[in-house]
């Protein structure tokens, strides 16, 4: 009997058994939460619930199951703790399209074994430009979808639409976006290696636990809006391809020949672009494709279904709204830059000014206040972004210096304390455990320090 067993145990078809191992997943197969509807969850979101599905972080399953399945490696297991690697400065791109964005999809398609998870970005909309600029770069999220979702015991994820860098409220609740943690009033990226479904992860504070709940203070851009959310919310959920850049192109051509005479002075002031004109004209000819704003300006403008041009529909003149409330609608959409002629003196005067800020704003956030690329004003500004540089990484070294210094002086009484009591100096771990460092190491500069100490403690004991 037993020979028979080990026979037959012998006797398995490899093929078989090769087969059963690569019909499993790597990974546990998630179930993306929305899927079919206007708040389908994003991929961006997806990886962050996944990484806490399988007690890890962020940061160690896109370095260590991630990325050796991505056409070319981004980050290696020497990054995976490491905030800045360049992976996640641009990894909000996860949720549109982009090199990026195909090796992820690609990469948890084949680790997860689901079809389903390229539906949970935007590669499907062929019809505009691969413009990473359509999606949001920091955190958004809706306080009380989050605290729903907590109460009915479901798990808490970001939509897809709340990406949209459009979008400003949440197209369930019509209630204004969060974008800054309550606890610690820091903006929250969308992606870091830290990242977690409902936390902050700089203070770790619940993002769900917040009852306050900000409005839409003009009733225009909460109709507006209302509109934006229903619009892409429809594209959100159509299940098929879309259609090309050309057929937009041909369909507005056709829209300039049937309804403006084929003049494009007249198809500009229709949709109120008089300084536009030459770019419309391209978009006719097909020479250029039309950026998503423009091309929901152009929806807005005549009263017609996004979806239904991007799925082979016309323009036509529906129910075109009059000038007066289409004008004030027009900034809503960003067509105008704030610096569209920028003015390098009264940009200069303001640079000056933010010299004189106590505390110092990275240069980052002087760009943010400016509304101006922090490229141009590097190149454009040397000087004084060179100045501006300086004294924000000399704010941040002595902050670091005073930092450290305390530390020291905590770690000094701590040390002379346990001395007195027990005749002897405290080991590393027993003095993080006296600071309360029960699971972080000390840096460089404390533990130089502490062998300073303890060298001191032990001359005088000799």
């Amino acid at each position: 009997m037993e020979d028979n067993l080990l026979f037959d145990v012998l006797s398995i078809d490899e093929d078989k058994v090769k087969h059963i191992m690569d019909t499993r997943s790597r990974l546990y197969p998630l179930q993306p939460r929305g899927l079919g509807t206007a708040m389908k969850e994003g991929l961006v979101s997806y990886i962050t619930r996944l990484s806490e599905a399988h007690c890890t972080d962020v940061g160690s399953l896109v370095s260590f199951e991630c990325s050796p399945n991505f056409e070319n490696p981004r980050i290696y297991p020497y990054h995976s703790n490491k905030v800045t690697s360049t992976f996640y400065k641009d990894a909000f791109s996860i949720n549109c399209f982009g090199t990026i964005c195909t090796d992820m999809e690609n990469a948890l398609t084949k680790l997860t074994q689901r079809s389903d998870i390229s539906e949970m970005n935007l590669k499907k909309w062929v019809f505009i430009p691969r413009n990473k600029a359509i999606v949001k770069k920091q955190k958004h999220w809706c306080i009380q979808c989050y605290s729903k979702w907590e109460k009915e015991g479901e798990a808490l994820y970001d939509p897809l639409i709340w990406s949209i860098e459009l979008i400003k409220i949440c197209p369930v609740h019509k209630t204004l976006l969060q974008t800054s943690c309550p606890g610690c009033n820091m903006e929250i990226p969308i992606i870091n290696n830290r990242s977690l479904p409902s936390h902050c992860i700089y203070c770790f504070k619940s993002l769900a636990s917040v009852n306050e709940v900000r409005l839409v203070e003009s009733e225009d851009e909460l109709l507006f809006q209302v509109w934006l959310c229903d619009s892409i919310g429809n594209l959100l959920m159509y299940p098929k391809e879309f259609v090309d850049t050309s057929s937009i192109c041909n369909a507005l051509q056709s829209f300039r020949k049937n309804y403006c005479d084929n003049n494009d002075r007249v198809l500009s002031r229709l949709f109120l672009l008089e300084n536009k004109r030459r770019q419309i004209n391209a978009y006719c000819r097909g020479a250029a494709n039309p950026h998503f704003n423009l091309l929901l300006w152009f929806c807005y403008v005549l009263g017609i279904e996004l979806v239904s041009v991007c799925t082979g529909g016309e323009f036509t003149q529906i129910k075109r709204k009059p000038n007066e409330l289409l004008q004030d609608s027009k900034k809503y959409f960003m067509l105008e830059s704030k610096w569209s002629k920028i003015d390098k003196e009264i940009v200069r005067n303001k640079l000056t000014d933010f010299l004189s800020d106590d505390p110092p704003l990275s240069f980052n956030n002087i760009a943010k206040e400016l509304n101006i690329q922090e490229s141009y004003l590097r190149k454009s500004f040397p000087e004084e972004a060179k100045m501006l540089a300086t004294k924000y990484t000399n704010h941040r070294t002595n902050k670091k210096n005073e930092k450290i210094q305390m530390e020291k002086n905590k770690m000094e009484i701590v040390i002379k304390d346990y001395y007195h009591a027990n005749g002897s100096v405290p080991t590393t771990s027993m003095l993080k455990k006296l600071m309360g460092y029960t699971h972080i190491t000390f840096k460089q500069e404390l533990m130089n320090y502490y062998y300073e100490k303890i060298k001191e403690f032990v001359e005088k004991k000799t």
